[in-house]
């Protein structure tokens, strides 16, 4: 998803803001429609 960015302190603040930075793009670029169910990826 072109655009999207965010960060945190914690997985759980992460996941958090990843989740709200993934429904911002959906409404706005209104191609999708639906609940965002989650996905994880951490790199350390």
């Amino acid at each position: 998803m072109p655009g999207c960015h965010t960060q945190a302190k914690t997985i759980d603040e992460l996941l958090d803001r990843t989740k709200e930075a993934i429904r911002a793009y959906l409404k706005e670029d209104n191609q999708i429609k639906g609940d965002f169910i989650g996905v994880q990826y951490v790199e350390l």
